[in-house]
């Protein structure tokens, strides 16, 4: 490899690696656990295989980016509850009158 190529992966490719690896992580714990058991999959796994990814070639992420990632995307959340109707105040009327 020349000194060139060394240069260009040690300034850029290994950040960019090291980003992707990072953006990994960040996104898998992101994730609701509710997506994780649609999946079929174990957040705390994927969250402690990409840990150690940041120190080995990140295969472990182009895994989770490739493989996993699309069946979270799947997920689709429950609507959120609607808080309970509450009774109209009633209606209010002027300052009593001085008299």
């Amino acid at each position: 490899m020349s000194t060139g190529a060394f240069l260009l992966f040690l300034f850029v490719g290994l950040p960019v690696l090291c980003a992707v690896v990072v953006w990994g992580f960040f996104d898998a714990g992101d994730r609701p656990l509710e997506a994780w058991a649609h999946a079929g999959r174990s957040r705390q796994f994927w969250l402690r295989a990409q840990a150690v990814g940041i120190f080995v070639p990140p295969l472990v992420t182009v895994v989770y980016l490739l493989a996993v990632r699309p069946r979270l995307e799947e997920f689709i959340p429950p609507p959120p509850e609607t808080p309970a109707e509450t009774p109209p105040l009633p209606p209010t009327t002027g300052p009593p009158e001085a008299g």
